[in-house]
């Protein structure tokens, strides 16, 4: 099984990769999630934030609050904020008490069962 943070790691330098070669009017175009893939990005970057704050300790409102407005920029800036959200996030899951439960939006869940959620979301995500 792969370490803590591996997947992370692998599947940020992807998500990286396709971000950067999104330029003009790609940002508009549709998703398989229909909705805009300036509008996927952005929700990737909060889900990253969310999960730094989650495994930090915060609860479920905490890590929620102001994801929206922290994730609204140009375009220009998105790829930096997914590099820095990316290195953030993997590093949260490598540094993480895996004992402690997390205050999820669903309840409360263990270290294993949110990783296993992450990586779920990670594996479908695609620009």
């Amino acid at each position: 099984m792969a370490e803590v943070g591996e997947l992370f790691e692998r599947a940020s330098a992807v998500f990286e990769k396709a971000v950067a070669q999104v330029n003009g009017p790609q940002w508009e175009r549709p998703t398989v999630c229909d909705i805009t893939v300036h509008g996927l990005v952005r929700h990737v970057i909060a889900g990253n934030q969310f999960a730094v704050r989650l495994l930090a300790g915060a609860t479920a409102d905490e890590a929620l609050s102001g994801l929206t407005e922290e994730a609204d920029t140009a375009n220009s800036d998105l790829l930096q904020q997914v590099v820095e959200s990316c290195a953030a996030q993997t590093n949260a899951f490598k540094t993480a008490d895996q004992d402690r439960l997390l205050h999820h939006p669903s309840g409360e869940i263990d270290f294993e069962t949110f990783d296993r959620f992450r990586h779920e979301k990670t594996d479908r995500t695609h620009v």
